[in-house]
């Protein structure tokens, strides 16, 4: 708690009577107590302030993921009933066509080429 050190005499240039004099040094440690009760309810506020803005950040994490994951079935099924491959099957498609291209270079290199016949 912050003190004040007022001197109430040195305010005034002539006597002030003992009953104002005791209002004012009431009123001046009620404002000082109110001033230590504002600062710690203004660090109060602070903290739930950044715990909500961490629970909201966290919530809004949340629901982007969600979202993404809801986005991905939906586009994934509409996909498939337009007949589009998928990744997956793209991959597995082009493993075979390689496999298949090997097995053709292998074949075309055993195989003797056909020889042509002389006109005559």
């Amino acid at each position: 708690m912050r003190a004040t050190a007022r001197k109430i005499e040195a305010l005034f240039p002539f006597p002030v009577p003992p009953a104002f004099d005791k209002a004012l040094k009431t009123a001046a440690a009620r404002v000082d107590a109110l001033s230590s009760e504002t600062w710690d309810a203004a660090g109060r506020v602070q903290k739930r302030v950044a715990t909500a803005r961490h629970e909201a950040k966290r919530i809004g994490q949340e629901i982007q993921t969600r979202v993404s994951d809801a986005a991905e079935v939906l586009v994934e099924k509409t996909l498939h009933r337009l007949n589009v491959p998928s990744r997956s099957e793209l991959k597995t498609l082009m493993a075979k066509v390689d496999a298949l291209g090997r097995k053709i270079d292998t074949l075309a290199g055993t195989r003797r080429p056909a020889r042509r016949r002389r006109a005559g």
